[in-house]
């Protein structure tokens, strides 16, 4: 071997296992690890590709070397040095992050932030499938896909029951019973929700329905004043020879229940005009939406899976995973003294002592105790050091000079004094960082932390801080 510092040696290195290089600067370690072996390595892999394909690859020189033998194909990392801020993470830091955001949304599951139930998109062949599973037991029954047309309030019951009916549609689905009016909605009611709760894609037991024809569901309609109207797109028996047909009405039913629809069940009482069903339902949607609880989410995107990007930061502080505010604990911090001893310390010098002033005052008016250690005080007469007098600043008459501010009124008339510099380093001897108290250090805004593979989130990857690893 004769490159660079390396001179005139043999050297033997096992294959399949894990070798450092030490040494000091200039002692040669990057002439062998790169200029020699990964060189060498790549050199004779890229000589196995024809000469077309060799055209778009650099080519590295031949390593000054008698001869290598055994050497497999190489594969080298760049080495760069790494640009360290207050967002920096062991996932930022290592480039996890930048594949992590990628990645997650096509392996994690989303998850409702209310019903904790899994939320996904609903294709019109998996509603097939789940439709004719085994363990429902429902083959041969006869199925209902139907979906929900809200009512236009310029337009008449009679106006919208003809324009659906020119959409070539003839029946309707509507409860049996007279459903009780909710005390807060007024006269209208949904009409999904006499028939059936958004039950999510689990099956929801509900009281009799009935199909009944357009041109006989005025009277009816007129009485329970709808705010939806539940159209039956279909009606077609559970067994394979029907998969093309349920399908297709699938395919009609999310085109004009702008991608939600409900597949319902049950067994006809009769075979009149109007029959009668003892059904279960099923909700399903092609988009990102809790049936369960008719919350709607929007497409995963990397950006909503970056602490750095707009989209994905915690609204409340902005992807760093803590915030700034006024430290009590550094603003009293000898609790054993009493008021009049000065247990605020920023009110014992300067212009503070004006606030102490004022303090002694409102104590007096409010006999306060003012010779007892602040410690010892009741826990109502400490928050009335620390927040002030009840409801301070509703009104002229809850403001200074006729009521007590506190220390967090003090805090926050500086403020709104910051921005002069002597202002700001006050400030800053009494502020301290603490973690978010929205996401809870984990920097992403709360969508982003419904995404779960496996039992874990987005926080593995975040959380961690570089100079914590590093400790």
């Amino acid at each position: 071997m004769r490159h660079n510092n390396l001179k005139n040696f043999d050297l033997d290195l096992p294959l399949h296992q894990l070798i450092v290089l030490t040494g000091l600067s200039g002692s040669g370690k990057s002439s062998l690890a790169f200029d020699t072996l990964y060189a060498e390595g790549q050199r004779r892999y890229i000589e196995t590709f024809s000469p077309y394909a060799r055209q778009f690859f650099d080519r590295m020189d031949k390593p000054q070397v008698d001869g290598i033998q055994g050497i497999p194909p190489a594969i080298a990392v760049e080495q760069r040095n790494a640009v360290k801020t207050t967002r920096s993470t062991v996932g930022t830091m290592t480039e996890i992050c930048d594949y992590m955001k990628i990645l997650w949304p096509s392996i994690a599951q989303l998850y409702c932030r209310r019903c904790g139930q899994a939320v996904r998109k609903d294709s019109p062949q998996q509603i097939w499938e789940a439709m004719l599973n085994p363990e429902r037991g429902i083959r041969n029954a006869e199925l209902l896909v139907t979906f929900d047309l809200p009512l236009a309030e310029k337009l008449s019951l009679e106006e919208s029951l003809d324009l659906v009916a020119k959409q070539g549609y003839q029946r309707l689905l509507i409860p049996s019973a007279e459903p009780a009016l909710r005390a807060d909605s007024g006269s209208r009611l949904e009409l999904h929700e006499a028939i059936a709760p958004w039950g999510g894609q689990e099956a929801s037991d509900i009281s009799a329905s009935k199909v009944i024809r357009i041109d006989e569901a005025v009277e009816r309609l007129g009485v329970l004043k709808p705010r939806s109207l539940t159209v039956l797109q279909d009606r077609i028996r559970a067994s394979d020879a029907n998969r093309a047909r349920f399908i297709e009405a699938c395919e009609q039913a999310y085109h004009f229940g702008k991608g939600k629809l409900a597949v319902r069940f049950g067994e006809p009482k009769s075979d009149s005009t109007i029959q009668r069903f003892n059904v279960s339902t099923f909700h399903f949607s092609n988009r990102f939406h809790c049936a369960q609880c008719d919350i709607e989410y929007r497409e995963p995107a990397p950006a909503l899976f970056s602490f750095n990007h707009p989209l994905g930061a915690c609204p409340t502080c902005r992807g760093f995973g803590r915030t700034i505010s006024i430290d009590y604990n550094r603003a009293l911090p000898d609790r054993s003294r009493t008021l009049a001893e000065g247990v605020v310390k920023p009110w014992r010098t300067g212009h503070g002592v004006e606030s102490q002033q004022d303090l002694m005052k409102f104590c007096k008016i409010r006999k306060a105790p003012t010779d007892v250690p602040f410690d010892l005080l009741s826990k109502e007469w400490q928050d009335w050091v620390v927040n002030g007098d009840p409801g301070y600043g509703r009104d002229a008459d809850h403001e200074w000079p006729r009521a007590w501010y506190g220390v967090k009124g003090y805090f926050r008339w500086l403020e709104s004094k910051a921005y002069k510099m002597h202002v700001r380093v006050l400030l800053s001897r009494y502020r301290s960082y603490t973690p978010c108290l929205d996401c809870h250090g984990k920097r992403f805004q709360p969508e982003a932390l419904l995404y779960k593979f496996a039992i874990d989130d987005l926080r593995f990857t975040s959380a961690e801080s570089s100079t914590g690893a590093a400790s």
